[in-house]
């Protein structure tokens, strides 16, 4: 190929009056090539003030530069870019979700609160009807719940045995 070296003269005398002027750059699509245009120009050549650099130009040439580097690096840009947008998205996603899950749960949560304030005003009524509250000698005494009480306890812990599983299997299994 033809290097500076070839378009500049030798001596410097001549180099300092000899400048390169880039006149046209253009990439392709992937950027895998580079085009470039440029023009020798001869500073020694008199000329007036209103004369353009095009007139001083002595010679034109034009060089290509295969970048591949160049090609897989925007490729690598334009994947990650693809990635970030893709992470984004998925990131605005994840915050509608959470956005909605939080208002369920609230009114859940609100629900749940309101139902087990009841429960508890329920069983202090009850407490209270029943002449007070537990003694030591209830205490002590073997606890034997009805079957009802016992669901509704399980079902009111969120806790479920073997047996009310198996119950409940059978119950709703048709």
């Amino acid at each position: 190929g033809i290097g500076l070296e070839n378009l500049l003269p030798a001596s410097d005398a001549e180099a300092q009056v000899l400048k390169i002027v880039i006149q046209h750059a253009t990439a392709s699509p992937d950027l895998s090539r580079v085009l470039v245009g440029f023009g020798v120009v001869d500073t020694s050549k008199e000329s007036g003030a209103s004369e353009d650099l095009a007139s001083k130009i002595t010679s034109s040439h034009v060089a290509v530069a295969h970048v591949p580097l160049l090609a897989a690096r925007s490729r690598e840009l334009r994947d990650v870019a693809a990635h970030a947008a893709a992470l984004a998205a998925a990131n605005e996603a994840t915050r509608e979700l959470v956005t909605t899950c939080c208002a369920s749960w609230k009114k859940a949560r609100a629900g749940f609160s309101k139902a087990v304030a009841t429960l508890a005003k329920r069983a202090r009524e009850e407490q209270d009807a029943e002449g007070g509250g537990m003694n030591d000698a209830t205490l002590t005494e073997p606890l034997n719940p009805s079957l009802e009480d016992r669901f509704v306890s399980l079902l009111a812990v969120g806790d479920v045995d073997a047996v009310l599983e198996q119950f409940l299997a059978h119950e709703f299994d048709a």
